[in-house]
């Protein structure tokens, strides 16, 4: 985190030399323990979801599409980036809605 805000500001800096200069104004450095993605409730509870909804049929899948609303559908691959999502709806959903 220090070593993106250093680079913001154009100061290069490896991490030794910052880790030394902690120390000597006695701050404690450590790394965050790693944990797991996903923890075994959080998979427990996405296995009893996908069970709960395994047995619907098209009909219901249909009906409860995020898809059917009104507009043109825009394809994003990947992830959709804050930069993407704000272009989507400056440059398309809000003059689709304006028309």
């Amino acid at each position: 985190m220090i070593k993106f805000q250093l680079q913001d500001i154009n100061v290069n800096a490896s991490g030794r030399p910052v880790r030394r200069k902690f120390k000597d104004f006695n701050f404690k450095t450590c790394r965050p323990a790693r944990k797991p993605m996903l923890t075994p409730a959080m998979k427990t509870n996405r296995l009893n979801w996908a069970k709960r909804w395994r047995d619907k049929d098209v009909d219901f899948w249909r009906s409860s599409s995020a898809a059917r609303v009104p507009g043109r559908l825009d394809v994003v691959k990947g992830m959709m980036r804050q930069d993407q999502h704000k272009d989507v709806l400056q440059n398309r959903l809000i003059p689709q809605l304006e028309e």
